[in-house]
């Protein structure tokens, strides 16, 4: 089934029944004090088999004292997802997660979206949340016969919308972060488009061939900017 409303932020049953549940668990075990009031999660991300909070939450020490217990306690309000603690996006050339996993068998996420299926490394690769709107805008469009050239593909937030959903005659998907590059290939290969997808690993600057786009994605957030002539030279005169 597909998740809607990824941020829980304003679900305030569910909210408040963690909060319930995490507090009669930490006097249970004898480590509950008031101070703990601010570091139960208010918000989080709800991926498939994966709930993720904010490591600002259960910073306390009595927190690792609670152990698995505390973890399970949570895990159990979420239908026995695994859960993770993530912090601050890393400022390193990859964007990688500042993220580890506190309960379950494996970092890696499934997740359905729009009727794409993505899979990714919680600890060792990002995915961005802010983007949904765009991933489900592209779906929306029709690029019958068209090259596509994703410059910044990531584990495939875009390249497997246009995939999958627009008739693309081929898209080429260029990302330097082997982690994203490993998680691109599963996506590819699990929503069966593999075939109709050239994997570029390295800098879209180097890697990627010119003049063969009719279309082109530039997801690099900040900015962009710097890469406006490189995809200038990426486009085919017709496109």
């Amino acid at each position: 089934m597909e998740e809607e409303d990824i941020k829980k932020k304003r679900h305030t049953p569910l909210k408040e029944k963690l909060k319930s549940n995490i507090v009669q668990l930490m006097t249970k075990l004898e480590l509950w004090k008031e101070e703990l009031q601010r570091e139960i999660p208010t918000y989080w991300d709800n991926f498939g088999n994966f709930v993720i909070f904010n490591s600002r939450f259960f910073v306390d020490e009595n927190w690792r004292k609670a152990g698995p217990q505390l973890w399970n306690c949570v895990s159990e309000l979420f239908s026995g997802k695994s859960v993770a603690l993530q912090s601050k996006i890393q400022n390193n050339e990859f964007r990688s997660p500042s993220a580890h996993v506190v309960l379950g068998d494996s970092p890696w996420v499934k997740y359905l979206d729009n009727g794409v299926n993505y899979t990714w490394n919680v600890e060792l690769t990002m995915f961005c949340t802010g983007n949904v709107s765009e991933r489900h805008r592209i779906g929306t469009l029709d690029c019958e016969g068209q090259v596509i050239v994703d410059m910044f593909a990531g584990i495939g937030y875009f390249s497997l919308p246009y995939l999958v959903h627009t008739r693309a005659k081929q898209v080429i998907a260029c990302e330097w972060n082997p982690a994203s590059v490993r998680a691109l290939r599963m996506n590819l290969a699990e929503n069966k488009v593999a075939e109709k997808c050239v994997v570029l690993e390295g800098d879209v600057r180097v890697v990627c061939p010119r003049g063969v786009a009719d279309h082109i994605n530039l997801g690099l957030i900040p900015s962009c900017e710097q890469y406006w002539s490189v995809a200038a030279e990426i486009l085919k005169p017709t496109g």
